[in-house]
């Protein structure tokens, strides 16, 4: 009877054990939606979301055959845009009662510790990554351990020359 076996977990011939490298990271959009999330936070509250709110007002009220006064659609888009304040206030209420500074870095915290957990779960299927560093260069990673980098980064492995 056969077994099934990982491709990591095989020695292959001539070759020993083939770590296997994820490049681009799997998890560079989750490190970079950490800004995202500030900059659509800051949108959701601009002067602009107030005109299209407006805007969202008057073309409803057309769908259905009325047509609104200024007055009135500025009322109803004021409404939603105070409701929006709202409820960026809470979460900023509830972030900082969680002991964060501020909602965006109560999520950026949650994405990095979200990475860090998938990391190590890849790491231990031997998946690691390949991505460039600041301080090392294109760096080879597995379960957040660097195990070689170009740069002068003290790394515990080398590669080995043929």
């Amino acid at each position: 009877m056969h077994r099934p076996f990982g491709y990591t977990h095989r020695q292959w011939q001539g070759y020993d054990r083939l770590g296997i490298f994820h490049c681009p990271s799997p998890l560079g959009w989750l490190l970079s939606r950490a800004n995202q999330v500030a900059t659509a936070r800051q949108r959701r509250i601009s002067p602009e979301a107030l005109e299209e709110e407006r805007h969202r007002v008057r073309e409803y009220g057309r769908r259905f055959g009325k047509e609104y006064t200024d007055a009135y659609v500025d009322r109803e888009a004021l409404l939603e845009h105070r409701r929006r304040l709202a409820d960026l206030a809470y979460e900023e209420f509830t972030a900082r009662a969680d002991g964060y500074a501020n909602a965006d870095e109560r999520e950026r915290e949650h994405d990095l510790r979200m990475a860090r957990e998938l990391t190590h779960l890849l790491g231990q299927l031997s998946v690691g990554e390949l991505m460039p560093y600041e301080d090392s260069g294109w760096t080879l990673t597995r379960s957040g351990v660097r195990l070689w980098s170009e740069g002068v980064a003290k790394v515990p492995y080398s590669c080995v020359r043929a």
